[in-house]
C-alpha cells in the first residue's frame, strides 16, 4: 500500500471517528431535555408581567399591576396572588415529563372546562410575557 493511500485512510478514520463522537454528544443532550431537562431554563417568575392560559377557544389573561395580579379577561377582577405566585415558581422549577399535581380540577378556577362535553380543556397552552411584552415563555400543558 502507498503511503499517500495510508494517510489518506488514517485521516478519513479520524474525521468519522469526530463524527461519531459528535452524534454521540448530540444524542447524550437531546436525552436530557427530553427528560429531567428543566422547561423553561433560567427562569425568573418575578419577571413575568402578563400570562395567558389557553385551552380551546377560552383565553384567560392575567396581569400583574402595583396592587398584585387581576384577570384582564374578567375586567380587571383581582386574581389570587398566592396561587399564581406558587405556580409560577412551580413552572420554573418544571422539568421535563414532570406532572404537577392538580390536572383539571383547577381548570375551572381560570373558567376553562376539565368536562370534554363542553370543549376541549387539554392540551391548554399557557404564554408567560416579561415587561414590554417580550416572551419568556410558551408551554403546552397536558397530553395533545
Amino acid at each position: 500500500m502507498k503511503q499517500n493511500t495510508l494517510v489518506t485512510l488514517v485521516i478519513l478514520l479520524g474525521l468519522l471517528g469526530l463524527v461519531a463522537w459528535y452524534n454521540q454528544q448530540q444524542s447524550q443532550r437531546q436525552s436530557a431535555a427530553r427528560s429531567g431537562g428543566q422547561v423553561l431554563g433560567d427562569f425568573d417568575p418575578n419577571a413575568v408581567a402578563r400570562l395567558h392560559v389557553i385551552s380551546g377557544t377560552a383565553t384567560v389573561e392575567l396581569a400583574r399591576v402595583e396592587s398584585g395580579w387581576t384577570v384582564v379577561s374578567l375586567w380587571n377582577a383581582p386574581a389570587n396572588f398566592d396561587q399564581l405566585s406558587e405556580l409560577l415558581r412551580k413552572l420554573g422549577n418544571m422539568k421535563v415529563g414532570e406532572v404537577i399535581r392538580g390536572g383539571t380540577e383547577t381548570l375551572e378556577e381560570f373558567g376553562l372546562s376539565s368536562d370534554s362535553s363542553t370543549g376541549p380543556a387539554i392540551p391548554a397552552r399557557l404564554v408567560l410575557f416579561g415587561e414590554g411584552g417580550c416572551a419568556l415563555g410558551d408551554l403546552v400543558l397536558g397530553q395533545p
